[in-house]
């Protein structure tokens, strides 16, 4: 979902076909999710959070996100407007994505 919505805020690159553009959005997002420690992160939080209400995760999840993008791109220096919308947008993505998977497991078990 996010390599798309990338490409929706940014645009494409000149000289990429689709396809290409596509793969290297999902691959920086592979490489994003496992190199900063977001996958642990979110693992650990989503164990201790399995009582808390349906809307905590997410919420915590999408707040991760942004925290972890910003140390990984940036370090602890001041976010630029175009950090702001991979952070926003991905912090969407990710909320729903919880929400949705939250119901679904409720739903199921």
């Amino acid at each position: 979902m996010f390599p798309p919505l990338l490409l929706a805020l940014f645009g494409r690159s000149n000289g990429n076909t689709l396809a290409d553009d596509l793969f290297l959005g999902f691959a920086s997002t592979v490489f994003f999710v496992f190199s900063s420690g977001y996958l642990v992160t979110t693992a650990i939080v989503s164990v201790i959070s399995r009582e808390w209400k349906v809307w905590a995760y997410p919420l915590i999840a999408a707040s991760l996100f942004a925290l972890h993008e910003q140390v990984f791109f940036k370090g602890l220096g001041a976010p630029d407007a175009s950090d702001l919308k991979i952070q926003i947008a991905g912090a969407g993505v990710v909320s729903v994505i919880c929400l949705v998977g939250n119901w679904y497991a409720q739903k199921k078990w």
